[in-house]
């Protein structure tokens, strides 16, 4: 509801019609449902009324903890989701494994590419293994201080980097 109300009511300020009668929302006069009461309606009138932000997302600015946690989020369903897709894809395709890595190195591609590559396919993985030995750390009650959080992120962030260049390097 609240990313409802940021994009669609800030950007359409001018063709909203709000109506109090059956505590609907018109959009462009189409009917959104709403399981508001009265109550809570006015509170979001008031604060429309007065300009006054509906959403976290526009009032707080991104900090270094939320960043974190959405792209170990992100990272997790991107691994699942790459590791899937080619298993699927190794069982479908007529030929197995080892005729598909001949055929990439016939192609004769640069070294530094492949370098390149490996790094960008390394950078999720080891941001996910390090940032998940975090939250592992956390899980025994270690670190919730606020300087020690922020000390970690830096650490993994740094880490990341670090040991994603040496499984490029070295592989």
């Amino acid at each position: 509801m609240a990313l409802l109300n940021r994009l669609i009511l800030r950007s359409n300020i001018k063709r909203i019609l709000w109506t109090t009668s059956n505590m609907n929302f018109y959009i462009n006069n189409v009917k959104l449902t709403s399981q508001m009461d009265e109550d809570q309606w006015l509170f979001y009138k008031k604060n429309w009324d007065k300009n006054r932000p509906t959403s976290p997302w526009t009032v707080y600015k991104p900090q270094l903890t939320t960043t974190l946690s959405l792209l170990h989020r992100i990272t997790g369903v991107a691994i699942y989701s790459s590791l899937y897709f080619a298993a699927l894809g190794l069982f479908v395709l007529p030929h197995n494994f080892p005729y598909y890595i001949d055929q990439i190195h016939t192609l004769s591609i640069h070294p530094h590419v492949f370098t390149t590559a490996k790094f960008i396919l390394a950078l999720p993985i080891m941001y996910h293994i390090l940032n998940g030995t975090r939250h592992l750390i956390w899980d025994f009650g270690k670190g919730f201080e606020l300087p020690n959080v922020y000390r970690s992120g830096y650490a993994v962030i740094l880490l990341t980097a670090i040991t994603s260049a040496l499984v490029a390097l070295k592989l």
